[in-house]
């Protein structure tokens, strides 16, 4: 499979799973911020779901900078080679990955009339970017085609070619 579809897939994985990511992190980041809450496991499911309908907006809305950064990742791992080699490396890269839109959706969620609200802003983020997080990690560490050392440069070299 080439590199080029190995990025496709990634990012339809990722689309997939974001948005039930993200309303899972969600919902059990409130749970913890407000422990005076009872929660059911029927009551937490039905949030997750419902959640998930949210997050699937601001999922379409990053898939083409994020489409964009994972056709470009084959090249970046050329260069950062230790990054892609390892699950550790994949999860950190993963985490960067997910931290600009988790910076954006923060900002927006936490703005009201000009003033940025700390808690709801830490909230958003949190949340986004756990989401995010998970939803371009998981496809990275469960299909073998993605797996750790997919994008590598092969025996022959391949170099940095930025």
């Amino acid at each position: 499979m080439s590199v080029t579809r190995r990025a496709l897939l990634w990012l339809l994985v990722a689309i997939l799973i974001t948005p039930f990511a993200w309303s899972t992190a969600a919902t059990l980041i409130h749970v913890l911020a407000s422990p005076q809450a009872e929660l059911t496991v029927r009551l937490f499911l039905g949030m997750a779901l419902l959640g998930s309908m949210w997050g699937i907006v601001p999922t379409l809305v990053f898939a083409l900078p994020y489409g964009a950064a994972l056709l470009a990742w084959p090249r970046l791992a050329a260069c950062l080679g230790w990054v892609e080699k390892t699950r550790f490396g994949v999860a950190l890269a993963t985490g960067a990955m997910a931290l600009p839109a988790a910076l954006v959706i923060g900002l927006e969620s936490g703005r009201f009339a000009g003033a940025i609200r700390p808690r709801e802003f830490v909230v958003s983020f949190l949340c986004a970017l756990v989401g995010g997080w998970i939803g371009l990690l998981v496809p990275r560490l469960v299909l073998k085609p993605l797996a750790p050392g997919a994008f590598a440069p092969g025996p022959q070299g391949g170099g940095c070619g930025l």
